[in-house]
């Protein structure tokens, strides 16, 4: 392609909203961080105990989130994700 159709092609995406590749990729990435994030605050929440209550509480949005993680294919991004 020609720098004139590819800067067309890269217009006509903004216009649709959609994201350049390379924005799309950074923006999954601190999608997935935020997902480890909170699957960890929830783990450590659970190994520090309390009622049942309180771990059923705390299982839904872990599991919620680890399901997230695993939709968003996030293990592809491995050590990246601190």
């Amino acid at each position: 392609m020609n720098t004139l159709t590819t800067g067309a092609a890269a217009v006509l995406l903004l216009a649709l909203g959609i994201p350049p590749p390379a924005i799309s990729q950074t923006a999954a990435l601190e999608k997935c961080q935020a997902l480890k994030d909170r699957i960890e605050q929830y783990t450590g929440l659970r190994r520090a105990g309390g009622s049942a209550r309180q771990m059923e509480t705390w299982k839904k949005p872990l599991r919620r989130s680890e399901e997230q993680f695993h939709e968003h294919k996030c293990r592809k991004y491995g050590r990246k994700l601190k």
